[in-house]
């Protein structure tokens, strides 16, 4: 059972959008540009928040709220191909 509703991660990127398909471009452009460094994300995409934290291809962790409330936790395996991080994602933003 998740006790911290409030997790924060610091964010080296915040996107803003109603467009999946823009969140993940520009999440897989980040993490084109930040090759071998840890990359925190959070996602707007109303009514839900997501807070990720990775590195490469690699989803450490997922927490997803809505309209403030925690709702979950998740994370993807190391060393996927870019085809199932982006897969990962479009499964994971909903």
């Amino acid at each position: 059972m998740e006790t911290n509703t409030n997790v924060l991660l610091k964010a080296d990127l915040v996107i803003t959008s109603s467009d999946k398909a823009h969140i993940i471009k520009t999440i897989n452009k980040a993490r084109l540009a930040n090759n071998n460094q840890w990359l925190g994300i959070q996602v707007n995409y109303s009514p839900f928040k997501y807070t990720f934290y990775t590195y490469k291809t690699w989803v450490k962790v997922s927490y997803k709220y809505k309209n403030g409330k925690f709702i979950n936790r998740d994370s993807n395996c190391m060393d996927e191909t870019p085809t199932q991080f982006k897969q990962y994602l479009n499964n994971r933003i909903t």
